[in-house]
């Protein structure tokens, strides 16, 4: 996930480890990233990025959600969202199976790798909004999303009746 905010990009290392593996990453943002790696960890943690092109090209990455517009969706959106996805992949493995150029099958291939990258990043995001993950560690002048409250009401009445 980014972050885009102040002049400033913030990106989730586990990205960075993506778009690392990527074919086409130009030098000098590849450059810029140095030897950053994430451990499982680390990996959900976010680091400022400051290095005008890879800024740039972070910014321009299809393959990586932005926060602003996942936090800006409700559980149910997120889930029609992951499954627009999931329509995209089987479209692009279609593709990929009927290619006829190795050229063209890379393409979808890597089409296909960006779709299910989205959509993992989208099931993360819609698992931290159920409270189901908690480990992703916010930039400080970001606040994290809200859950929503019929899981705080859940979770009081699950806790009473396990009193019982």
């Amino acid at each position: 996930m980014k972050i885009i905010k102040d002049g400033y990009v913030y990106v989730q290392l586990e990205d960075i480890n993506y778009l690392l593996g990527k074919d086409n990453i130009p030098r000098d943002v590849l450059e810029s990233f140095g030897l950053i790696e994430a451990r499982n960890c680390t990996r959900y943690h976010f680091i400022k990025i400051t290095e005008k092109a890879a800024m740039k090209y972070i910014e321009y990455a299809d393959c990586i959600e932005d926060y602003d517009k996942l936090n800006g969706k409700s559980p149910k959106e997120l889930s029609e969202l992951i499954d627009v996805l999931n329509s995209k992949i089987e479209e692009a493995k279609k593709d990929l199976y009927e290619a006829t150029k190795s050229q063209k099958a890379k393409m979808y291939s890597a089409i296909c790798c960006d779709l299910t990258y989205r959509r993992s990043q989208v099931e993360t995001f819609y698992d931290l909004r159920q409270g189901l993950i908690s480990d992703i560690e916010f930039p400080s002048d970001v606040k994290p999303p809200k859950k929503p409250m019929k899981n705080i009401f859940k979770m009081i009445i699950d806790k009473f009746k396990k009193d019982e």
